[in-house]
């Protein structure tokens, strides 16, 4: 009698399998353009809302100084008020001596600055790049 062989029982494997890298690399590519189509949009609104906001700037601006007009009988504020060794008076505020971006600023001293108050009006987000 020859020799039997035990036939052993089929190895089952896991219906789950991981991903290929190539399937990996196709969703990187994937995200990756989705991504490229989106950064121009985002910077576009970025770029409409920086306008919007300079717009509203001027427009208050404008309001507060025709507010300022009209109680001064109609004489405008001068571009600068006065100056001492502190610093000078401008319409807009008071900007101590020193060295550019590190001197004082104080707008409650502007002419404007009893029809602003804390309005938040400033200069243009376009300006702070």
């Amino acid at each position: 009698m020859g020799m039997r062989t035990k036939s052993r029982p089929p190895i089952h494997r896991s219906c789950a399998r991981g991903f290929t890298l190539i399937e990996l690399l196709v969703v990187i590519a994937v995200v990756g353009v989705l991504m490229a189509m989106l950064v121009p949009a985002v910077t576009n609104a970025k770029r409409a809302t920086r306008r919007t906001v300079c717009l509203s700037n001027l427009r208050q601006l404008g309001v507060a100084a025709q507010l300022y007009w009209n109680d001064n009988d109609h004489k405008l504020f001068p571009y600068r008020f006065t100056a001492d060794s502190a610093g000078t008076r401008y319409w807009f505020g008071w900007i101590g001596r020193g060295e550019e971006g590190k001197r004082q600023f104080k707008r409650d001293n502007g002419a404007l600055f009893p029809y602003l108050k804390s309005s938040g009006v400033e200069t243009c987000p376009s300006l702070n790049l």
